[in-house]
């Protein structure tokens, strides 16, 4: 791939001196007059730059020229050439690149009366033969979450950026409303050139919204090997009008060829307060889909390897599928993906009766070939497996001591089990002098001494989801503790007040200069008392 791209550049750079001749030649303080572009609202004269084209666009000219103009497209290494007769001020598609054509530096050369008077280079460059190589490096559970690594090896790419998704934010583009207008969003997904409406918002009064998509495309600086980006319109939707919650439809008009990667998406939304304007990032990664940058993990590529941790508290459908790299190479804009083969699950284990989540007892995962890694942070486990379906036995103890067991079976990944234990509810309440008091340590130990220890909340309660028993429960705040033993059954609440002993605070000591003080002062009193009672008296005889 690089000594092509060395041929072509060299090839380019004669090309483009011809070129920059030529124009001189002409000797006309005017532009060129000759117009490339992409479609009819993206021509321009070919003096202020030079499109680059890739698959599936459409070379189109115009021409200014006072005189019938015939034309001829010829690929890099010859072979088959496409001509067209130019009338002046007529629109003409020349060529529709293909997989197929060679990638390179085209000459377009104009006749005139049979005679070839000018030479255009024109870039075309194919994306995907520019593709990074990216490969999955790492997986790994990381308390509630995942870390996933790639490895990106690139050659002539720029501008790269990586987006993580989930399968919430796959296939979808969301628009959030003006707070001018309402509140809510629009979810907007992308079949072919139809997109379908999901209004989850209320308005202050109908409006009409429609959407324009604006994409960058790369021209060639006349007589150079420079490179400049241009942000061009590229497709428009028909205005709708909406009201209300719901589905509309719309069809989505393009004014070039669709092309993949990074488009900025101009959102309009027009209502009797007036026009107002959201922009948003938006990835085309195909032909049928596309979704919305700021709803995925973002990232721009610096270095030979990238990172992401994810979290896995949500439910399976925020858990990450996919990473897209975008990047560009020639200033035109590409993409590459990769699935995420991650055998995601999730175990919750619930306090039965009452279904909420037990976080007070340790749990394990007893090896088996399926199970490559887990993490089980508050009552819930969190599992990478090494295929499916799974089949894993769990145990559940008080620090070291084993209290319980149970089986749990999974049929695919990204998916949550849950495992109900029986066990006992048993809320602590405690008072300091009759007043409820918050933040007060509690533990509660079984009769092997393992201990679960928790502070009260701002109601003054520790709640403990426990295996039958008997426990002790001492609660301690500020030197005070008292400990108070209870039986816990299975299936059962158990209410317990704890009334913290009251003592005398002690009285603070006296700084050392107050005490030297009172010592004078004392010593000073011994001695007028004896001269008052024993001296005096003798005086007076």
């Amino acid at each position: 791939m690089g000594s092509r791209v060395v041929v072509s550049t060299v090839l380019l750079v004669i090309l483009l001196s011809a070129f920059s001749a030529a124009i001189q030649a002409h000797g006309s303080p005017q532009p060129f007059p000759l117009e490339l572009g992409y479609g009819l609202t993206t021509l321009t004269p070919v003096s202020s730059g030079i499109p680059v084209y890739t698959v599936r666009d459409t070379l189109w000219a115009l021409s200014k020229f006072n005189e019938t103009v015939s034309i001829v497209l010829v690929p890099p290494n010859s072979g088959a050439t496409e001509g067209r007769i130019l009338e002046t001020g007529m629109p003409v598609p020349v060529h529709k690149f293909s997989p197929s054509d060679n990638e390179g530096t085209w000459s377009l050369r104009l006749f005139f009366n049979n005679q070839q008077k000018f030479m255009i280079p024109v870039h075309f460059i194919k994306g995907d033969d520019h593709r990074p190589m990216l490969t999955s490096s790492l997986y790994h559970l990381q308390d509630e979450g995942v870390i996933t690594r790639f490895d990106i090896t690139s050659v002539d790419v720029y501008d790269e950026e990586a987006c993580l998704t989930t399968k919430q934010t796959e296939d979808l583009a969301v628009i959030h409303l003006p707070q001018s207008i309402g509140v809510g969003d629009i979810g907007i997904r992308k079949m072919e050139n139809n997109l379908i409406l999901s209004t989850n918002a209320s308005f202050n009064s109908p409006l009409t919204f429609w959407l324009e998509l604006y994409h960058p495309f790369s021209f060639n600086v006349n007589g150079t090997t420079e490179f400049i980006s241009r942000n061009m319109r590229t497709a428009t939707s028909t205005p709708i009008l909406i009201s209300s919650r719901g589905e509309s439809n719309a069809s989505l008009d393009w004014e070039t060829a669709p092309r993949l990667g990074r488009y900025e998406a101009r959102a309009f939304f027009q209502s009797s307060s007036g026009l107002y304007v959201v922009q948003v990032r938006i990835l085309v990664p195909d032909q049928e889909s596309w979704l919305s940058m700021d709803s995925c993990q973002l990232t721009r590529v610096n270095s030979s390897s990238i990172s992401f941790l994810t979290s896995l508290r949500g439910n399976p459908s925020t858990w990450p599928t996919r990473l897209y790299l975008m990047y560009r190479v020639f200033g035109v804009e590409s993409t590459s993906l990769v699935s995420l083969n991650l055998k995601l699950s999730k175990i919750t284990l619930v306090a039965e009766p009452w279904q909420v989540p037990v976080d007070d007892l340790r749990v394990r995962l007893e090896p088996n070939l399926s199970l490559d890694q887990y993490t089980s942070v508050g009552g819930t486990i969190y599992v990478l497996a090494r295929s499916y379906p799974m089949h894993l036995n769990f145990s559940v103890a008080i620090g070291s001591h084993f209290v319980g067991a149970g089986v749990v079976d999974f049929s695919m990944p990204y998916t949550v089990k849950r495992a109900s234990l029986s066990v006992g509810k048993l809320s602590v309440h405690i008072l300091n002098q009759e007043t409820p008091s918050a933040g007060v340590v509690v533990k509660v130990s079984d009769s092997y001494n393992e201990t679960i220890l928790k502070a009260t909340n701002t109601n003054a309660y520790a709640t403990f989801f426990v295996p039958a028993g008997t426990y002790n429960v001492t609660a301690s705040l500020e030197g005070q503790s008292r400990t108070v033993q209870v039986t816990v059954s299975d299936g059962s609440e158990t209410d317990l007040n704890i009334e913290l002993p009251t003592t005398t605070p002690a009285l603070p000591e006296a700084p050392a200069s107050l005490q030297g003080i009172l010592v004078v002062t004392g010593a000073i009193g011994v001695v007028v008392n004896v001269f008052v009672w024993v001296v005096r008296p003798r005086l007076s005889r």
